[in-house]
């Protein structure tokens, strides 16, 4: 099994946790900034020897924050005015180009431990899958991807919250489209769309 397709049944899971919890599972609309530095050995004159496309497409997860973290032994876990809590959530993005990107993300996730204002913000870092594919590759590649992402969200109406913004910035480990040593990569990702808490309030 694909590891973005066990990302995914991941998230399925925390969904149906976050049903009875508190948490939630989200829909956004996600648009990615992939760079790429140090494309060619002998670049073209006046070439600043990258490329950054921007890629557009879906974005989908769920969270989830216990009301209490029990360590065996230990009791309670006390993190002040803070929550954690963990995230899974995946992209599909595209361009009209042959760019093809698709990844996978598990993070901890930070919230305050009520809405500030009727936002709820968050804060979250984690690692997963990076599938890319480019312009003149036959196959996709597979890299470990690492992201922080902020964002914040604001009640509609009922346990329905607006994703008023969720930005992260990421790269992925090890990724070698092109022969050149010393390239690099990075992932800057926006996105708006709708949240929804079935076991919130």
């Amino acid at each position: 099994m694909k590891l973005r397709s066990i990302t995914i049944l991941f998230a399925l899971a925390i969904a149906s946790v976050a049903a009875r919890a508190q948490g939630g599972f989200y829909a956004t609309f996600d648009a990615q900034d992939f760079t790429r530095t140090h494309l060619f050995v002998n670049p073209p004159a006046g070439s600043n020897n990258a490329d950054s496309p921007w890629l557009y497409g879906a974005g989908f997860g769920a969270y989830y924050t216990p009301s209490h973290i029990h360590l065996p032994k230990l009791g309670n876990l006390h993190t002040g005015p803070v929550k954690l809590g963990i995230d899974a959530r995946g992209d599909i993005l595209r361009t009209n180009s042959q760019y093809s990107r698709d990844d996978g993300i598990v993070s901890i996730r930070v919230t305050p431990n009520a809405p500030m204002h009727g936002i709820r913000p968050y804060i979250q870092g984690g690692a997963g899958v990076g599938h890319s594919k480019i312009p003149g590759q036959l196959n996709y590649t597979n890299n470990w991807t690492y992201l922080i992402a902020i964002g914040a969200d604001r009640k509609i109406k009922g346990r329905v919250d607006w994703r008023i913004f969720d930005g992260g910035w990421g790269f992925m480990g090890n990724y070698a489209a092109t022969p050149v040593a010393g390239g690099s990569n990075y992932l800057i990702t926006v996105g708006t769309g709708i949240a929804f808490r079935p076991g919130g309030k």
